[in-house]
Protein backbone atom coordinates (compact mmCIF):
# COMPACT_ATOMS: atom_id res chain seq x y z
CA UNK A 1 0.00 0.00 0.00
CA UNK A 2 1.76 3.53 -0.79
CA UNK A 3 2.23 5.66 1.57
CA UNK A 4 -0.39 8.04 0.57
CA UNK A 5 -3.24 5.99 0.88
CA UNK A 6 -2.37 5.04 4.63
CA UNK A 7 -4.90 7.15 6.84
CA UNK A 8 -2.88 9.74 9.14
CA UNK A 9 -3.42 8.44 12.61
CA UNK A 10 -4.37 11.31 14.53
CA UNK A 11 -2.19 10.83 18.16
CA UNK A 12 0.77 11.95 15.64
CA UNK A 13 0.52 14.85 16.93
CA UNK A 14 3.82 16.41 16.66
CA UNK A 15 6.15 16.60 13.88
CA UNK A 16 8.18 13.85 12.72
CA UNK A 17 6.32 11.06 15.73
CA UNK A 18 7.26 8.53 13.66
CA UNK A 19 10.76 8.76 14.90
CA UNK A 20 9.80 8.09 18.32
CA UNK A 21 8.08 4.72 17.00
CA UNK A 22 11.39 3.85 15.42
CA UNK A 23 13.37 4.63 18.48
CA UNK A 24 10.92 2.18 20.13
CA UNK A 25 11.39 -0.88 17.85
CA UNK A 26 15.07 -0.77 17.27
CA UNK A 27 15.54 -0.52 21.41
CA UNK A 28 13.45 -3.88 21.28
CA UNK A 29 15.50 -5.19 18.31
CA UNK A 30 18.62 -4.99 20.64
CA UNK A 31 16.84 -6.13 23.09
CA UNK A 32 15.72 -9.17 21.61
CA UNK A 33 19.37 -9.92 20.07
CA UNK A 34 21.03 -9.01 23.43
CA UNK A 35 19.41 -12.03 24.39
CA UNK A 36 20.76 -14.01 21.84
CA UNK A 37 23.64 -13.56 22.70
CA UNK A 38 23.56 -14.14 26.45
CA UNK A 39 21.81 -17.18 25.61
CA UNK A 40 24.61 -18.17 23.59
CA UNK A 41 27.11 -17.10 26.48
CA UNK A 42 29.16 -14.51 24.19
CA UNK A 43 31.07 -12.03 26.11
CA UNK A 44 28.86 -8.69 26.86
CA UNK A 45 30.67 -5.82 25.86
CA UNK A 46 31.60 -7.59 22.68
CA UNK A 47 28.29 -8.52 21.91
CA UNK A 48 26.72 -5.22 22.79
CA UNK A 49 29.12 -3.34 20.38
CA UNK A 50 28.29 -6.04 17.52
CA UNK A 51 24.40 -6.03 18.39
CA UNK A 52 24.75 -2.20 18.11
CA UNK A 53 26.21 -2.55 14.35
CA UNK A 54 24.10 -4.89 13.31
CA UNK A 55 21.08 -2.45 14.56
CA UNK A 56 23.12 -0.05 12.05
CA UNK A 57 23.56 -2.04 9.35
CA UNK A 58 20.09 -3.09 9.30
CA UNK A 59 18.54 0.64 9.44
CA UNK A 60 20.62 1.44 6.81
CA UNK A 61 19.59 -1.65 4.39
CA UNK A 62 16.10 -0.57 5.30
CA UNK A 63 16.30 2.68 3.98
CA UNK A 64 18.27 2.25 1.10
CA UNK A 65 15.65 -0.26 0.21
CA UNK A 66 12.98 2.00 0.67
CA UNK A 67 15.28 4.86 -1.63
CA UNK A 68 15.84 2.10 -4.62
CA UNK A 69 13.26 -0.24 -4.38
CA UNK A 70 9.78 1.77 -3.81
CA UNK A 71 8.42 4.13 -5.85
CA UNK A 72 7.00 6.29 -3.53
CA UNK A 73 9.29 5.84 -0.26
CA UNK A 74 12.51 7.77 0.26
CA UNK A 75 15.44 7.74 2.29
CA UNK A 76 15.39 9.70 5.65
CA UNK A 77 18.53 10.62 7.73
CA UNK A 78 16.15 11.23 10.90
CA UNK A 79 14.60 7.85 10.27
CA UNK A 80 18.18 6.52 10.79
CA UNK A 81 19.02 8.22 13.49
CA UNK A 82 16.18 7.37 15.21
CA UNK A 83 16.90 3.88 14.47
CA UNK A 84 20.29 4.68 16.48
CA UNK A 85 18.52 6.28 19.11
CA UNK A 86 17.15 3.07 19.39
CA UNK A 87 19.56 1.21 19.38
CA UNK A 88 21.43 2.78 21.69
CA UNK A 89 18.53 2.95 24.26
CA UNK A 90 18.25 -0.55 23.99
CA UNK A 91 21.78 -0.85 25.24
CA UNK A 92 21.17 1.42 28.31
CA UNK A 93 18.35 -0.65 28.95
CA UNK A 94 19.88 -4.22 28.74
CA UNK A 95 22.87 -2.65 31.24
CA UNK A 96 20.01 -1.63 33.35
CA UNK A 97 17.93 -4.59 33.41
CA UNK A 98 18.92 -8.09 35.35
CA UNK A 99 19.58 -10.81 33.05
CA UNK A 100 17.25 -12.99 34.67
CA UNK A 101 14.72 -10.93 32.95
CA UNK A 102 16.68 -11.89 29.77
CA UNK A 103 16.26 -15.77 30.49
CA UNK A 104 12.84 -15.29 31.68
CA UNK A 105 10.91 -19.06 30.02
CA UNK A 106 14.57 -20.11 28.47
CA UNK A 107 15.93 -23.26 30.71
CA UNK A 108 19.42 -23.09 30.03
Amino acid sequence: MPQRNIPHPYWLIFPNADKCVHALFYSVLFLFIHRAFLILKRPIALSAIINFIICLIYGLMIELAQHYLTPDRAFEWLDLCGNSLGALFGWMLSMLLPKKIFFAYIKI
